[in-house]
């Protein structure tokens, strides 16, 4: 996983690391997926990707690095910059998107998102179903991660460092959602996510992991 390892970007200049271009065509597209399905959105017209106000550079770098879409930022009610939204809303960009995300969703949000808004028509490009892979052997966990997660530490008894790295989601669906081939709900996710925590002990000798479900 050391290729894939999630990178912390503390750069507020735009001056990010070219993370992408060591990645073949294939990883970008798993990077991608995991993004879209961590953060991402399918509206009537438009793709989006939500991004905190901290990791603006990274937006305005993808954004640039595919050469997709336009970023859009927001303000709260007092008017006050929280988060940034990178948008395709071109057929022939969204094109190009849903050729590198088709057969590497893990999830089905944005899965049922594109039928339901008849992307498949409008792009004439048919979206695969979800898939079963492990998320250690590409970067899509490392895009989820941008979208969803993070690291923190903290001080515990004044003695011990604790170090914790942590997924979060709103929607249920990512956990609780059909599963294919007979498999039952959530064996798929959890799969992936012992192999996560496994994968953890490894490199940080303690880890934790918590779902609520």
């Amino acid at each position: 996983m050391d290729k894939y390892s999630m990178k912390l970007y503390k750069d507020n200049n735009n001056n990010l690391p070219k993370m992408l271009e060591d990645f073949t065509e294939e990883e970008k597209g798993y990077y991608l997926s995991g993004l879209f399905e961590g953060d991402g959105n399918i509206y009537t017209r438009t793709f989006s990707i939500v991004f905190s106000i901290e990791d603006a550079p990274l937006a305005h770098y993808l954004c640039q690095y595919f050469k997709m879409g336009y970023i859009d930022y927001k303000n709260n009610s007092k008017k006050e910059l929280t988060v940034v939204k990178w948008n395709i809303m071109k057929e022939s960009e969204q094109r190009i998107f849903t050729n590198y995300i088709n057969g590497k969703l893990l999830t089905y949000k944005r899965y049922d998102q594109y039928y339901k808004y008849n992307f498949d028509k409008k792009l004439n490009i048919l979206l695969m179903k979800s898939m079963e892979f492990n998320v250690l052997l590409n970067p899509w966990l490392m895009g989820f991660t941008d979208a969803d997660g993070y690291f923190y530490s903290a001080l515990s008894n004044k003695l011990t460092i604790v170090m914790k790295y942590e997924l979060s989601q709103k929607e249920s669906y990512i956990l609780v959602r059909p599963a294919p081939a007979g498999r039952t709900p959530k064996e798929m996710l959890l799969k992936n996510m012992v192999i996560l925590v496994q994968y953890m002990k490894e490199i940080l000798n303690t880890v934790t992991m918590t779902m609520f479900i």
